[in-house]
Order: C-alpha cells, then sequence, then structure tokens
C-alpha cells in the first residue's frame, strides 16, 4: 500500500511539473503571436489567454483595420450612396448639388468609421458580458477580464472580411459582403427582415463562434453542452436583431416614401 502511494504520489508531482511547463510555454506567446495565432493555431491561443490574457493588439487591430478599409476602399462605397441620396431626396424639390453629395460623403464617411470602430469594441465587450453571464450559470468562476481577452482575439477572425472586402474593391468590385448567406437573396431582399436574419451566417461568423465554443470549453472551462448552448444562443440573438433593425429600417423607409 506504501508502495502504490508513492507511485500515486510520484505520478502527481510529475504532472505538476507538466502543467508548469505547459503555463510557461503559454505565459511566453507575447500579443503579436496571439494575434496570430487565434488564426492559425486558436487551441494553443485559448490555452496560452487562460493562463495571461491580453488586450493592447487585438484592440489596436480592431481599431486600425476598419479605417484603413474604409479609406482604401472607399470608391466601393460612394456609388452607392451617391444612389441612395438621389432617391432619398427624389421627389423632395431638394437640388442634388456636388457640394450636398460631398458634405454627404465626408458625414458618413466618418461616421461608418467610427460605428466600425466603436461597434467592434463595444461588440467584444457586450459578448463577453454576454459569454461571462453564460460562465457564471454553467458554474464557471472564470473572470470576466478573461472573457473580454478572448472576444478581443476573436473579433480578428471578423477583420479578416474587412482585408478580403478591401482587396475585392481595389480590384474593381462593389462593397458587398460576399461571404453572408444574405448574397443568396435577390437584391431587393437583402435590406430586410429576412436579409437580416441571413446576415449573421457568414463565413467569418460561423468561424469566430466556433472559435469561441472553445474559448468557453478551455478558458472557462465549462461542459460541451453549456458551451455550445451560449454560442447557438449568441447566433440566434445577433439574427434577430439584425433582422428587426433592417426590417424596421426598411419599414420607415417605405413609410417615409
Amino acid at each position: 500500500m506504501s508502495e502504490f502511494n508513492d507511485k500515486e504520489s510520484a505520478n502527481e508531482n510529475t504532472n505538476a511539473v507538466a502543467d508548469v511547463e505547459l503555463n510557461e510555454e503559454y505565459v511566453q506567446m507575447n500579443g503579436f503571436q496571439k494575434a496570430i495565432g487565434i488564426i492559425t493555431s486558436p487551441k494553443k491561443t485559448l490555452l496560452s489567454l487562460s493562463v495571461k490574457p491580453s488586450y493592447v493588439i487585438p484592440i489596436i487591430l480592431i481599431i486600425i483595420v476598419p479605417i484603413l478599409h474604409f479609406f482604401l476602399a472607399w470608391s466601393g462605397y460612394e456609388k452607392m450612396m451617391i444612389e441612395s441620396l438621389e432617391m432619398g431626396l427624389a421627389g423632395t424639390g431638394v437640388e442634388v448639388t456636388p457640394e450636398l453629395i460631398n458634405m454627404q460623403l465626408n458625414v458618413s464617411k466618418w461616421a461608418m468609421v467610427l460605428v466600425a470602430v466603436f461597434g467592434g469594441l463595444g461588440g467584444a465587450a457586450f459578448s463577453a458580458l454576454y459569454y461571462f453571464v453564460a460562465a457564471k450559470i454553467a458554474k464557471s468562476d472564470v473572470s470576466y477580464g478573461r472573457l473580454f481577452s478572448v472576444q478581443l482575439h476573436v473579433a480578428i477572425i471578423g477583420l479578416l472580411s474587412y482585408i478580403i472586402l478591401t482587396i475585392l474593391v481595389v480590384l474593381g468590385n462593389p462593397a458587398v459582403a460576399y461571404t453572408s448567406l444574405a448574397m443568396v437573396l435577390p437584391q431587393s431582399m437583402q435590406t430586410t427582415f429576412i436579409g437580416g436574419l441571413l446576415s449573421p451566417i457568414e463565413f467569418f461568423g460561423i468561424w469566430s463562434l466556433i472559435v469561441m465554443y472553445y474559448g468557453m470549453r478551455i478558458v472557462a472551462k465549462v461542459s460541451k453542452k453549456a458551451a455550445l448552448i451560449s454560442v447557438i444562443v449568441a447566433l440566434l440573438a445577433s439574427m434577430l436583431f439584425t433582422g428587426a433593425t433592417l426590417g424596421l429600417t426598411t419599414a420607415m423607409t417605405g413609410m417615409m416614401g
């Protein structure tokens, strides 16, 4: 019996040493490695974030990438906005002058930049709060800060869509969300309630949810069932929100017309 206990103790010590070595490996990952790793090696990166959360690099990327996108790919939005402005002012008696168009384009450009930047940061903060509540319901002792770090890194995956869209617009394509399931709908339906429901079913969005599932498993240490339910509820909530927003916007535009 004594020999058995000695073996058990030796195994525990060996496991403890292995855990320390793993922790040291993950702590040594710097912010740039984590930002890249969330795409190339998500599980290892999530283990690293569970040991040592980081925030600075993903926040910088969430700010810089949308700004660069809208300034580099602005030509892809100008035509759509001019057409929208002309349609909106048709029949109102207001003359569509070059000055009016330039003023509206400048306002729209900065508005889109601010919404993208603060929407990205605010979305990460709100999503982290949602997953924090879900984790607590599942009896996890994870902190909000760790899940916020995970959400900031998961948001980097979504930034890839900006990069791809920028390249396509520079090559002469229109600024259209090609990776969304809403693209299967006729253009007239893409800004309706149905279009809003399908918009979140998007390649990078689903990729982000899959990584977040593992984030809940690895960082929050919840069960497979709890992690799966949390990401499914997040997807459904996003679908309903975008659907209701686009549906309401379309209805109000129709009433004004």
